[in-house]
């Protein structure tokens, strides 16, 4: 089996690997690489288990923590010196327990604060901050799993596993891995296809638009923020009930599956009621939008993305011209299905800021 073979589902799960932050990727591994041929894991290897600090023998090496990170680098910047210092201390400190929602204010907080200090084009400077960044996440993983989270249950039933799970598994993951982390959007056809996804989320995903996350006793239903500089998979969002006390007008951004009670009919009552108070990004967006977006999903699927991935012809003639000739094929499929219907589309939103954020988002 060669590696562009794999299901998009498979491609999820390699991609959502990281050892200090969940504990069935030797199962995932077992599952998928034997069937590959040496090139293809050689290929999974050097594109994402690599990143993920798993060795060429498939051992996990542990990364630096943010003290020994500290003791090896010198950091010049002072700004960045002294919230890794702040940061070291936070998570050097051994509490019985913590409010979750506290929690969740602070980390962020000094995460955005190290974002936003300005280190100019000194890659040494904008190295250093990654690489705190990123020893302080793998640092809060295991603080998290060694601290009593303290958590409002909500209507949602939130209990500590629940919020520890997320905290790792979506919010410092997607925090290290960046543009590399996968979340399925919920109109994706392949998405909807999954054997293993449950029927309660296919028949959302008909009515709503969200991302699903999996972990290995949960399904994450997350709305999409409806900003550009949100952050949708933030962990004060996730945290957040929006309604105060009246059950009737509480509005969600999250719906957390619980995947052993999914037998049980009063829970799937419990399930349905969340759902129906996830708020989604195409909620107000009117049909012409939804609908080309659809469209366009469903013809980059179906026609555009197998035409790129067509093998070339091996008929003697130069390679160059085939990729030439692939292209303007691209090219001229993506102009006729997508691109020459956007002036309209563009036109219809406009006027409508909830067109306007559901567009953007799509296209970008």
């Amino acid at each position: 089996m060669y590696v562009y073979e794999l299901s998009e589902y498979q491609v999820y799960q390699l991609k959502s690997i990281d050892p200090a932050l969940g504990g069935n990727w030797k199962t995932i591994l077992i599952s998928i690489l034997p069937q590959l041929d040496i090139p293809s894991r050689k290929s999974v290897y050097e594109k994402i288990l690599s990143k993920r600090n798993i060795s060429p023998n498939f051992t996990y090496i542990i990364p630096d923590d943010l003290r020994s990170l500290l003791s090896k680098t010198a950091i010049r910047h002072r700004e960045l010196k002294a919230i890794a210092i702040q940061m070291l201390k936070f998570i050097e400190s051994k509490p019985d327990s913590y409010d979750a929602i506290e929690l969740a204010d602070k980390v962020e907080a000094m995460i955005d604060y190290l974002n936003r200090i300005d280190i100019g084009d000194h890659i040494l400077d904008q190295k250093s901050r990654e690489s705190i960044k990123k020893a302080f996440l793998y640092d809060l993983a295991f603080w998290i799993d060694n601290v009593n989270l303290i958590v409002q249950p909500g209507i949602r039933h939130l209990n500590t596993d629940i919020v520890k799970t997320y905290f790792k598994e979506v919010f410092i993951k997607q925090k290290i891995q960046g543009r590399d982390f996968r979340a399925w959007d919920s109109t994706d056809i392949d998405f909807q296809e999954q054997d293993k996804l449950p029927d309660i989320i296919k028949r959302e995903a008909k009515r709503k638009k969200f991302f699903v996350i999996e972990s290995e006793r949960y399904w994450f239903l997350i709305g999409i923020a409806d900003k550009s500089r949100q952050n949708p998979y933030s962990i004060k969002r996730f945290l957040h009930e929006d309604g105060g006390s009246n059950d009737l007008f509480v509005y969600l951004t999250h719906v957390v599956i619980r995947k052993e009670l999914m037998d049980e009919e009063r829970y799937i009552r419990h399930v349905k009621y969340c759902t129906s108070r996830l708020y989604t990004l195409d909620a107000g967006v009117s049909d012409t939008i939804i609908k080309f977006i659809a469209e366009a999903q469903h013809l980059c699927k179906t026609q555009i993305i197998p035409l790129l991935k067509k093998e070339l012809k091996k008929d003697g003639e130069e390679t160059e011209y085939h990729i030439s000739k692939r292209m303007n094929d691209y090219e001229h499929q993506i102009t006729i299905s997508i691109l020459n219907k956007l002036p309209n589309i563009i036109n219809n939103a406009v006027t409508d800021s909830d067109d306007r954020y559901y567009l953007f988002y799509y296209l970008t």
